[in-house]
């Protein structure tokens, strides 16, 4: 079956209020963290929205908390060999900071 588009496009033509637009945008989001090539940015991206109440969105979505919890126990390599970048460290607490 051949999908004639991404599944946000149909939110475009109905999603005109700002808090639709949010929803959107934080599902986009929660999406692409089980994706590994743009989970650090969704990371990013998500916990920068404190205004919302992400709970909900990250607990129901498929794979998500796994995602989040392989991003935090990919560094105890980099621990264990004190070898830990600024990077992968800001990754880990991003996924911390969702988690709490």
């Amino acid at each position: 079956m051949a999908s004639s588009g991404s599944s946000t496009s149909s939110y475009t033509t109905y999603c005109s209020t700002t808090s639709c637009k949010v929803a959107q945008q934080v599902e986009e989001l929660v999406l692409q963290i089980t994706n590994p090539l743009l989970r650090p940015n969704a990371i990013l991206e998500l916990r920068q929205m404190r205004n919302i109440s992400l709970g909900p969105w990250l607990w129901y979505s498929f794979g998500t908390i796994a995602a989040l919890l392989q991003e935090i126990v990919s560094i105890y390599p980099a621990l264990l060999s004190l070898k830990l970048t600024t990077e992968a460290s800001n990754r880990a607490c991003n996924a911390v900071s969702l988690l709490q």
